[in-house]
């Protein structure tokens, strides 16, 4: 962007001269301050438009790479906490298995319900060991 607006300053710089020197020929001696600015004027106006525009371009895309990259950054945090959740989640999904149907007193330990869960399993053909359970009462 800088190239361009040192690009578009020479090429003013080098239209003015060549307005100047244009007119010399012409008039030497009748050079007043109106014609010279007629003559700078809009080769300052090219080179501040370019100027403007280019340094509010340069901030422009400054500014949307900023939010772009806030933007990925966030995108990432809020993935990254999806699968946060979903673990924790998942971890306290895994004791959640109610028994309906199976009798339990109020004085009964948690070994002796441990072993009528593991009982039960096995009439229906599940073999459990007491180290792949957990036992609580509601």
């Amino acid at each position: 962007m800088e190239e361009l607006v040192k690009a578009k300053v020479d090429e003013e710089l080098a239209n003015i001269s060549s307005n100047i020197e244009g007119r010399e020929s012409r008039s030497s001696s009748n050079k007043t301050a109106k014609e010279v600015a007629a003559v700078i004027l809009p080769s300052l106006a090219n080179i501040i438009s370019v100027a403007v525009s280019t340094a509010v371009t340069t901030a422009l895309k400054d500014f949307t790479d900023k939010m772009e990259s806030r933007a990925n950054e966030m995108q990432r945090y809020c993935l990254l906490n999806k699968y946060e959740n979903d673990k924790l989640e998942q971890y306290s999904r895994r004791d959640n298995l109610r028994i309906s149907g199976l009798v339990e007193d109020e004085d009964e330990s948690e070994e002796v319900l441990e072993a009528k869960i593991i009982e039960l399993a096995d009439n229906i053909g599940v073999k459990l060991k007491p180290d792949e359970i957990s036992v609580g009462k509601a």
